[in-house]
């Protein structure tokens, strides 16, 4: 379904609500999980914090290049805002996931959306499944902590954590991209 939905255009996340996911291997809080989606089943790399957010990224082929795309399912009883969250990895410069959004907007693609209970962004494109040291989702292979803020229902911002250790194997195992 999320393909379904990215390929459409559409706006619609109701799959990504109340989903379970199972861990099939772990590298050091990382997982290699069934990603939320309707559509025949692929793989997503999972960790969660100890506030109970959870953070997948997972990628997909459109015309011979590969998205790898990160999803946010915040903690239980916790609603978002419809804003897209930032996010920053150690002392890098900050990323504001709307920019992501308005750029994909601007091509017509669905490149990031917060509803109630999620949210999701594309990371990273590319045409060969290797990952360069300049590249968006580099950091996420070789860094040590992910600080992202997102708003919630009520106008309060949430800070989340996520470690980063064990991150490059699970993404690499999900994705199939890697680091060069």
């Amino acid at each position: 379904m999320i393909r379904k939905i990215l390929t459409a255009g559409t706006g619609a996340l109701a799959l990504l609500l109340a989903i379970s996911l199972t861990p099939a291997w772990a590298a050091d809080g990382w997982s290699v999980v069934a990603a939320p989606s309707d559509d025949e089943p692929f793989e997503a790399a999972s960790v969660t914090n100890d506030a109970g957010d959870n953070l997948i990224l997972w990628s997909r082929n459109v015309g011979g290049h590969i998205q790898v795309f990160a999803e946010l399912h915040p903690a239980q009883g916790v609603t978002l805002a419809k804003a897209m969250p930032v996010y920053q990895i150690d002392h890098r410069a900050p990323i504001d996931t709307d920019d992501i959004r308005a750029r994909g907007d601007a091509q017509n693609a669905m490149w990031g959306l917060t509803n109630d209970h999620s949210s999701f962004w594309l990371v990273w494109e590319s045409n060969k499944p290797v990952v360069k040291a300049a590249d968006t989702l580099h950091p996420w292979f070789v860094g040590q902590e992910l600080r992202l803020s997102v708003m919630t229902h009520d106008g309060s911002k949430r800070e989340m954590l996520f470690p980063l250790t064990g991150s490059a194997a699970a993404i690499q195992k999900a994705t199939g991209v890697r680091a060069e």
